[in-house]
């Protein structure tokens, strides 16, 4: 009854301070009808249909789709006679439907489209049919749906009619007709398996059917049912800065023929945006709020208070289509997603750390086979990426995430629903209470060490502690706090203090004996104690950017390590036991680090090592480490190594990764070990850093087809490496950097480079002429020039690349950059289309002037 007593007390206590909130502002900036509504919303799955009867004037305004409509237009339009599926997929809110819809009227005879032409496509669909399909609908009402559109009324309802009597009625109806279909927000295959029986089998008429969706894996699926083999996956982007602004004026200010907005308001109103993160019905949403309210600062600035402390509550329809997407996940991914909630908004994860994090809380679930946890973790995270609950933000070389981040809104929905079930605690520096009831908790401030003993007096039960010092200046934390948490935290599993500074890690260290994974990256340690091998349950040690002078010798006990990450700091030796570790998967050190006697072939589970010496560890065993993803060697590449180390190299089939940097030269692979006996596919990556003799042959680096980024340096070549390096299918990014090319002149030939996106040319310093034939490059989006002294001017045929975004011009002559100056410089005509150039840090593009 207490307990009862107090839960009531504390809901009156919200309840008062929300009013006094709201009182407040209707005072002071006179807001009368803030909704504050409910700060839940229902999980229930019926509750879902009710999406359905969303008005199709409630979403979106068309507004920066043209591009997006007239692609769909040419795929609808495609001469090829088979059925063809498409599919549309984005996040909720990102306007699915409202693209869709406005594919499908384009398409009607007589329909008057305003914003862009049809005319040059021609339709000659016979029939016309729009379904909608929410979560948790029956097979039995799709079909129904469809007949009726088919009839123009209800098919006459028998108590015998079953699924399959209506399809076969639907196959007869549609068959030998041209139709379009619409197949409005599907949520899992068995959707498509009841519209694709009843649809006719062999359709060579060319119909059309066209799918919204915000899961990608479904798109997969469906595109693969298509007769046609054509791939025809749309994904929906969100809406750039420009785009964005566009809409929300539209919204704010419709009655305004310019639809401009007060200068006063500009920079309030695009504080407002960036919690919209380019979801047009987040921005649709916020503009309905502010027309209906007076245009002054004050009611802005209120505004933005209301998003920051309290979002859900101006972004409800919004949040509550999100929300959906979290409701369909099982259970392990809610924890998976929610889990993201600990690092601090618009932060960019390591999707590496997230895994490892996802594995020390035990959220990843073994399977039957070889996967490994961090392999299945990385299959979590593409199912939530895929599902559009989490966003990339960086992709590697063999098209794995690299890192990612929460929309906004997303993260708003995560934090409400982490507080519903006490997953986690946040505490910023206007926002925590205590006593704390959930078992993990996020300090993201910039005095962590305030929060420490407080902690430790109401959470002996913590199994989860991350610190993140936002402005990275390194808070000392005193000894007796770091005491305090080793001492009564005796239950944690993961401690990350990343950029929390301390004086020392003191032996009590090794009593938190259940610690599977420890962050000390950035924590100003010079030693590490003896202690911290008593951690026998340890998964993961992050000690980057210290000061750490070496490791203790008993690291070899610590048998459970699977990653040890110890680069940037000041050690040269490592323990001889750290190759008993059998679990260890992942080893990064610097090149400093005298690592060539240890014996590396005996750890078969490595999967990345990197960067260590050239030692007797290539000749006895290189070829064991079989499991190898990631690879760097450093050191002077003597003759005696060369024919053994790519003979085993080039037969690494898992290898992705390779890194090579040399006192003098870099050997390469002639003659007979220029063949790899296997084909070596998973090969994305390459970074020489040394002098090459010469280009190996061409037929080498067309060996290793998946190459997608290249890196050289130091390579001194006196040939034009383009000739060779344009050839190379895959090649996405090429660095070329102190003095990799010491010739003169340079040529990238029409055809060349086709899928290239990223040229980055730095320190080649006799480079003097560099020509660009139209037609190579067709995808170049960013060119980076830097410290190329005797290069006179930007290359021509730069203008012809229509592609590229993004123009950086570092440390180049005066006359270089005179060349480029704003309509009268002699080369404006060449970067004039690009949108960002930006020359020694000042942009001199129109977009950003």
């Amino acid at each position: 009854m207490a307990t009862c007593h107090r839960l009531r007390m504390e809901i009156q206590q919200i309840k008062i301070k929300i009013d006094k909130i709201d009182h407040r502002k209707r005072r002071a900036y006179g807001i009368d009808d803030i909704d504050l509504g409910s700060l839940t919303w229902t999980t229930r799955t019926s509750s879902l249909k009710d999406w359905n009867s969303i008005s199709y004037a409630s979403f979106p305004s068309v507004v920066g789709f043209n591009g997006d409509a007239k692609k769909l237009l040419e795929f609808l339009n495609d001469p090829d006679p088979r059925l063809q599926v498409i599919s549309i997929v984005g996040m909720a809110g990102s306007g699915k439907t409202t693209l869709a819809k406005k594919v499908y009227n384009s398409t009607k005879r007589n329909h008057l489209v305003l914003d862009f032409d049809s005319a040059n496509y021609k339709f000659h669909f016979q029939r016309h049919l729009w379904i909608n399909a929410c979560q948790g609908c029956e097979p039995f009402r799709i079909l129904e749906d469809i007949a009726t559109q088919m009839l123009g009324k209800k098919p006459p309802k028998k108590k015998t009619t079953s699924v399959e009597d209506l399809a076969n009625n639907i196959s007869e109806w549609l068959s030998n007709k041209r139709y379009l279909m619409v197949i409005d927000d599907v949520w899992d295959i068995a959707v498509w398996v009841a519209v694709r029986a009843a649809l006719p089998l062999d359709s060579i008429n060319g119909s059309r059917i066209l799918v919204t969706t915000r899961d990608r894996e479904v798109a997969s699926f469906l595109n693969n049912c298509s007769s046609s083999h054509t791939h025809r996956h749309h994904k929906l982007q969100l809406l750039d800065e420009n785009k964005s602004w566009e809409l929300f004026c539209n919204k704010v200010f419709p009655r305004s023929h310019e639809h401009d907005c007060p200068t006063e308001l500009k920079n309030l109103g695009k504080q407002i945006l960036q919690s919209c993160g380019g979801l047009p019905l987040a921005i649709e949403e916020i503009g309905n709020f502010l027309c209906r309210r007076k245009k002054t600062v004050c009611v802005w600035s209120a505004t933005v208070e209301s998003i920051q402390s309290q979002p859900f509550t101006l972004f409800k329809q919004c949040s509550q289509l999100l929300a959906l997407s979290y409701h369909n996940l099982p259970c392990n991914l809610k924890w998976c997603f929610l889990y993201c909630t600990v690092f601090p908004p618009e932060f960019e994860i390591h999707s590496g750390k997230l895994i490892r994090m996802w594995v020390a809380e035990g959220f990843v679930h073994p399977r039957r086979g070889t996967s490994t946890p961090e392999e299945i973790g990385q299959d979590y995270l593409d199912r939530l990426i895929n599902k559009n609950l989490i966003q990339p933000t960086r992709k590697g070389p063999n098209g794995r995430i690299k890192r990612c981040r929460l929309h906004p809104l997303m993260r708003s929905v995560a934090i409400s629903e982490a507080r519903q079930v006490d997953f986690v605690s946040l505490y910023t520096e206007n926002d925590f209470e205590f006593p704390i009831k959930c078992r993990r908790l996020a300090i993201h401030s910039s005095s962590t060490g305030n929060y420490i003993p407080l902690v430790v007096h109401s959470a002996a039960h913590l199994r989860t502690l991350v610190c993140f010092n936002q402005d990275q200046t390194g808070y000392l934390l005193p000894s007796k706090h770091l005491e305090f948490v080793c001492g009564g935290l005796k239950l944690l599993r993961i401690l990350d203090l990343e950029s929390v500074q301390m004086s020392e890690l003191l032996d009590v260290i090794g009593t938190l004996v259940h610690l599977r994974y420890l962050g000390l990256k950035r924590a100003g340690l010079r030693k590490l104690p003896s202690t911290i091998c008593r951690l026998h349950n340890l998964q993961t040690m992050d000690l980057r950017y210290n000061s750490l002078g070496g490791l203790p010798k008993e690291m070899g006990k610590l048998q459970n390590l699977r990653s040890l990450d110890i680069r940037d700091n000041l050690i040269t030796f490592i323990p001889d036991s750290i190759c008993t570790i059998r679990e260890l998967r992942h080893l990064n050190m610097d090149d400093d680090v005298q690592s060539g006697h240890l014996q590396f072939h005996t750890m078969r589970n490595l999967e990345s090592l990197s960067v260590v010496r050239v030692g007797t560890w290539i000749e006895n065993g290189l070829h064991n480490l079989t499991s190898l993803k990631r690879l760097g060697i450093y050191g002077g590449f003597h003759v005696d190594f060369e024919q053994h180390l790519w003979a085993t190299i080039l037969n690494l089939g898992n290898l992705y990764s390779l890194r090579l940097e040399g006192f003098g030269s870099i050997p390469l692979p002639e003659g007979s070990a220029a063949k790899p006996r296997t084909s070596h596919e998973h090969l994305c990556k390459l970074h020489l850093s040394g002098r090459l003799r010469k280009l190996p042959d061409l037929n080498w680096f067309l060996a290793a087809t998946n190459i997608t980024q290249l890196s050289l340096s130091w390579s001194k070549l006196k040939q034009d490496p383009m000739a060779t390096l344009e050839k190379m299918p895959k090649l996405k990014i090429l660095r070329l950097k102190m003095q990799a090319f010491v010739g003169k002149r340079m040529v990238c030939s029409a055809g060349g480079f086709p899928r290239l996106t990223n040229l980055e040319l730095k320190h080649l310093i006799k480079l003097r002429d560099w020509k660009i034939e139209k037609g190579s490059m067709p995808r170049l989006e960013r060119l980076s020039i830097g410290w190329c002294l005797k290069l006179k001017m930007i290359p021509e045929g730069l203008q012809h690349l229509s592609s590229l975004r993004e123009l950086e011009v570092l440390w180049m002559l005066p006359r270089f950059r005179e060349r480029l100056g704003r309509d009268e410089g002699e080369d404006w005509f060449k970067i004039q289309h690009v949108n960002s150039v930006v020359v020694e840090g000042n942009p001199i593009n129109p977009s950003q002037l």
